[in-house]
This record gives structure tokens, sequence and C-alpha cells, in this order.
């Protein structure tokens, strides 16, 4: 991976960790009011090794805490389904979106700030406020 796209990647990390961790609303890991001290648990249904360097890039910046459960996102919404409001998950990530629509639908996903928001182009807003867009993929023939 070259430098620019290292580069690329933390900013991507720092933007999808922000909107992301407003998205589940969990009540379990917090220990801090961020920084030193914050732990994070993330349900990661995405690459192991993209998300290991996204979440190493993200610890390093923002001094947080990241634990990382790694599985199946539809795995991941049963259990979130089943855990409620007393969910360990402060974000889930994952690549396609009929899990997130599951859960926005039963309102299980916290609204994403408007601050945080304003962090991703318009068009990557899901209508009920309760996820966000990380990147977008193209593919081609």
């Amino acid at each position: 991976m070259g430098s620019r796209q290292r580069w690329i990647t933390a900013g991507v990390v720092t933007a999808l960790l922000a909107v992301a961790a407003t998205a589940c609303g969990s009540s379990g890991s917090k220990t801090g009011g961020g920084g030193s001290g914050t732990t994070i648990t993330l349900y990661n249904a995405q690459h192991e090794e993209t998300t290991d360097a996204l979440v190493s890039a993200f610890e390093k910046q923002t001094g947080i805490k990241v634990k990382i459960r790694n599985g199946d996102e539809s795995q991941f919404a049963q259990q979130i389904e089943q855990e409620g409001s007393h969910s360990p998950a402060d974000v889930f990530y994952t690549e396609n979106s009929p899990a997130l629509m599951e859960l926005q639908e039963k309102n299980l996903l916290a609204p994403v700030t408007a601050s945080t928001r304003a962090r991703v182009a318009a068009e990557y807003h899901a209508p009920a406020r309760a996820r966000g867009g990380v990147w977008g993929r193209v593919r081609g023939l």
C-alpha cells in the first residue's frame, strides 16, 4: 500500500468510526469521555485485514481503544436484535445495507449527530439519520 493510500485509509477510518460510533448507541463499553481510557466495541462484518488497518490508524489518532468482534453481518444483526439496548456494540461495520436496514426498522440504531453527518456526502446519508456511508465502490467491466 502506497503512502498516499495509507493517508486516505487513515482518513477513512476516522470518518468511519466517527460516523459509526454514534450508530449503535450501546451502554456497555465506554469507560471514559473520549481519548485515553475510552474503549468502544466494534462488531465487524468486513474484511478483517482492512478493518485491523483502519482500527489501528483510528486508535493511534484518537487514543480510543477498539475491541473488535469479527463475524457475519446477518449473525451480528440477529445478535444486536437479541441484545437490544444492552448490546455492547458501539459500532456495526458492514459492507451491505440489508442488515443495517433491518436494525434501523427495529429502531436499534442510534441517530448520527448532525456534526458527524456533515463529514459524509449527503448522497450517502440514510433517511432516518441512523447510519452513514463510509465510501462508495464502483465496479466496471
